[in-house]
């Protein structure tokens, strides 16, 4: 298939380094050395996309974040066994409490949900392209994914094109120092597919902090979450970065 992504053979030094950002973008979210150098001034200004919808009530406070719902019920308990003593429903009102209280925080602990699980696979592929590991990358990468970015074509580039942008550009000239993954937002689109946003800071091995935000589409396949579309929102210095040309 053509790869209208690819710049001539001979590019400019600003396509060069905008090639850089291509390549992070491509495994979801880190900007390049290069692009954080391009915007020295005000590195970190950018304009933050919406967010994505909440998750339902039960799976985020119940599932995902327990503690609320469990410490109140276990202060509901309390209340029932102290505030109304000498009553025969106050200790098996607060002993029911107590156990569906204990009963949400074990659940919120012992389960993974299909968002926690997309969460922890999208900080994984960050973790892994900054430490320019083209294995752990294309392990999270599906075989169909393509990115979409301001220097690409309808198409975008595929994972043949990312791994190698992986093992050449992050294993050599444009070393990150540090990428920190400041928020990770999942909204299930399906039982088997799922879209992150993600805000991402990453640092330059020159010391430059540069704000970033994308967008990765993901698909479960085998039990696997793998990311099979990816698009930059917004990065810092780089203006439309997620439209095609």
């Amino acid at each position: 298939m053509p790869n209208p992504a690819q710049p001539s053979q001979s590019p400019s030094r600003p396509q060069a380094s905008r090639l850089v950002g291509v390549l992070i973008a491509a495994v979801a979210a880190l900007p390049s050395a290069a692009l954080a150098q391009s915007n020295p001034l005000n590195p970190l200004r950018v304009d933050a996309p919406p967010d994505l919808p909440p998750p339902p009530f039960f799976d985020r406070y119940v599932l995902e974040s327990p503690w609320l719902v469990g410490v109140v019920l276990v202060a509901l308990a309390v209340v029932a066994a102290y505030g109304a003593r000498g009553k025969k429903w106050s200790l098996p009102v607060a002993g029911g409490l107590a156990a569906l209280g204990a009963a949400v925080i074990a659940a919120g602990m012992l389960v993974t949900t299909p968002r926690e699980q997309v969460q922890a696979d999208a900080r994984e592929l960050v973790a892994a392209v900054a430490a320019a590991d083209a294995g752990r990358t294309g392990a999270l990468l599906h075989p169909d994914v393509r990115m979409v970015y301001f220097l690409s074509g309808p198409d975008g580039i595929g994972r043949d094109e990312i791994l190698n942008l992986v093992r050449n550009e992050l294993g050599g000239r444009y070393r990150v120092s540090e990428a920190i993954v400041r928020e990770v937002q999942v909204q299930l689109l399906s039982p088997a597919s799922a879209r992150a946003q993600l805000r991402v800071t990453v640092t330059s091995a020159s010391g430059i902090p540069n704000l970033s935000f994308w967008r990765i589409d993901w698909r479960l396949e085998g039990g696997q979450w793998r990311a099979v579309g990816i698009q930059p929102l917004a990065i810092a210095g780089v203006p439309d970065a997620g439209q095609a040309r």
